[in-house]
């Protein structure tokens, strides 16, 4: 008996270690360097766009770039991936910063400007908040803010120096170490034939093969995103549908802990005499019709935020409902994000 478990002992060995190497080293989702991320920084700070990236902290680069950056925005853009079109270019001659990361709960809205403001990057101007129906959505399941949580803590003066460890981030990102299926996509990675291409590559053009962010930490999304026919298109917005709705699945009824959360937000950044305004990206017509129909928790969203937008005189662009501000099919890349011309579109609606 001895023998056999000192003979599993020596064949594990080998695998243990190869399967910690593997994603320490390949680490396709960059969770153990931050080179990749500082690749990112240092090109927007040559006042460069940076192309050829993917599977990067969209988080720790927000966090980098304020820590580096000198020079403060007129506007900040705090949201998620439906926010990430909005650039300079819809500001004359205004300096933007976009700070959207993807998925972004409030509470990633809430650490992304605790972070500007403990860095003396607060804009000059305005902030404008993306509005998700997940913003107030309890049940969504998004975790990555977690990574960060002490600048959450820090925002409602809680004591940051609790560290849940179970539930933090550094535990989650140590677990990959060990992990089968973090293994697996190693693999894949590691294997791709552009994978040694795959590297921030600097550049002064907007459009590229690949997806691309521009100085203001903007994104422009690959080449055949952005060529897509109808016909593509709505077969995502189909797909869309048919995987389930991304981080409203669950989702009964907002959070009143969030909604206070989120005034309390507001409440901060009036006090520092910034301007608020709020965007609201719509679904694609296809998806908004099942939402409408099944998903209450949406229109009640809606109509919390056009209410507290009056109340406050905040100014909305957009809405969840593409109808509402003329958005149809060509307007979109799939089932939840606008495309260039339809976040045009909406920045430019009265």
């Amino acid at each position: 008996m001895t023998k056999i478990i000192l003979k599993t002992g020596l064949i594990s060995i080998p695998f243990f270690f190869i399967l910690v190497s593997t994603n320490y080293y390949v680490d396709p989702a960059k969770r153990f360097n931050s080179i990749y991320e500082q690749k990112i920084v240092d090109i927007f700070l040559r006042g460069k766009y940076a192309t050829n990236i993917s599977n990067y902290d969209e988080r720790l680069v927000i966090h980098k770039l304020a820590q580096q950056r000198t020079k403060k925005a007129d506007i900040l853009i705090l949201g998620s991936s439906r926010s990430m079109l909005i650039n300079q270019s819809h500001f004359g001659d205004f300096e933007v910063f976009n700070g959207s990361v993807s998925s972004a709960c409030l509470q990633d809205l809430i650490i992304n400007y605790q972070i500007m403001k403990d860095n003396d990057m607060l804009p000059e101007k305005k902030i404008i908040l993306g509005i998700d129906p997940w913003t107030f959505n309890d049940n969504n399941n998004e975790k990555r803010w977690k990574w960060n949580e002490s600048k959450y803590n820090k925002f409602f003066k809680k004591d940051t120096k609790v560290i849940r460890l179970i539930e933090s981030n550094t535990f989650s990102k140590y677990h990959e170490l060990i992990s089968l299926s973090y293994f697996q996509s190693s693999i894949r990675y590691f294997f791709k034939t552009d994978v040694l291409l795959y590297f921030p590559t600097e550049t002064s053009v907007k459009y590229n093969t690949t997806k691309t962010r521009l100085t203001d930490n903007s994104i422009v999304y690959n080449e055949s995103v952005r060529t897509a026919d109808k016909n593509t298109i709505t077969k995502k917005a189909k797909k869309y549908i048919q995987n389930g709705m991304y981080m409203i699945d669950d989702f009964h009824k907002p959070s009143v802990t969030l909604v206070k959360q989120f005034e309390t937000l507001i409440l901060d950044i009036k006090n520092n005499n910034i301007e608020i305004e709020f965007f609201m990206a719509p679904y694609h017509p296809i998806v908004y019709k099942v939402i409408k129909k099944k998903y209450a928790s949406v229109i009640k969203v809606e109509n919390y935020i056009s209410q507290y937008a009056s109340e406050n005189n905040i100014k909305i662009y957009g809405s969840f409902n593409p109808e509402t501000i003329g958005l149809h099919t060509n307007h979109f890349y799939d089932g939840m994000h606008c495309n260039e011309n339809g976040i045009k579109q909406i920045l430019s609606f009265e």
